[in-house]
């Protein structure tokens, strides 16, 4: 009787045994769960966010940028875990001047017979994440203005002696008269624009004239109250090619300091 007890004893204890590990091994995971929870949780990052992208002055389809010239771009950007930011900047077209690792950069517009649109990225970094924000830039084309030829000489007021020397401008463009005081300036643009010539010691010359298509001549009268001056007085007979005052007086301006015979015929 007491063999048959201890048989079915040892038959039990056969089937409770992997119902004992199962249990253990819950009791353990919930003893390995609650200490695990009793750590604190490692906080979540939080990635920048960006407010706005601007530019100085305003871009916009109906106010574009004029071609070759600079705006400034910036992009205004906030952290909720107060982390250093971080700014890098991309362009699908044109050039950046100076630093790209600031809030604000400048960006030059490339030069184009067509209108363009550019697209300005800004990329904000926590050190952990990124964000991103692009602006679109409008830019105009470029004015070509057709240019002509001009040419003429530089005299000495009233006068048919030339000036060497005289260097002649318009619109960026010049030329310098030789010895005969001829001058030629192959790329005037046309229009109405402003001819200036200068020399030492002379007045300055300046006038707006027109250039036309192809060939222009232009002469210039160059004064000086330094090499050129006045003859006056009075004569016995009138001097028709100078005055015709009934009191026979005659007035020559402006001549070059020379050694000159006056004759009265």
């Amino acid at each position: 009787m007491k063999q048959i007890t201890n048989t079915k004893i040892k038959v039990m204890k056969r089937k409770l045994l992997p119902f004992t590990i199962l249990i253990i091994a819950i009791a353990a995971m919930i003893v390995y769960g609650c200490s695990k929870g009793d750590e604190p949780d490692e906080p979540q990052n939080s990635p920048p966010s960006i407010q706005s992208i601007t530019s100085t002055p305003n871009i916009s389809s109906s106010n574009r940028l004029p071609a070759g010239d600079q705006v400034t771009i910036s992009v205004t950007a906030t952290d909720a875990d107060k982390d250093n930011l971080s700014y890098s900047w991309e362009a699908d077209g044109g050039n950046f001047v100076g630093e790209t690792n600031s809030a604000s950069v400048t960006w030059e517009s490339p030069i184009s017979t067509s209108t363009e649109e550019y697209e300005i990225t800004a990329t904000v970094s926590d050190g952990a994440e990124t964000k991103s924000k692009s602006i679109d830039i409008y830019v105009d084309k470029e004015e070509v203005i057709p240019i002509a030829k001009l040419s003429g000489y530089a005299f000495y007021s009233s006068t048919t002696i030339p000036v060497s020397g005289v260097l002649v401008s318009i619109s960026g463009s010049s030329s310098t008269t030789g010895n005969d005081g001829y001058y030629e300036i192959a790329e005037a643009p046309q229009g109405t624009q402003t001819l200036i010539a200068t020399k030492e010691g002379y007045d300055t010359y300046s006038s707006n004239i027109q250039i036309e298509e192809n060939t222009n001549e232009y002469d210039i009268e160059i004064t000086s109250a330094q090499y050129t001056h006045n003859l006056f007085g009075k004569s016995r007979k009138i001097i028709k090619k100078y005055t015709k005052n009934s009191e026979k007086n005659y007035l020559i301006k402006k001549l070059q300091s020379h050694l000159y015979s006056l004759v009265i015929n």
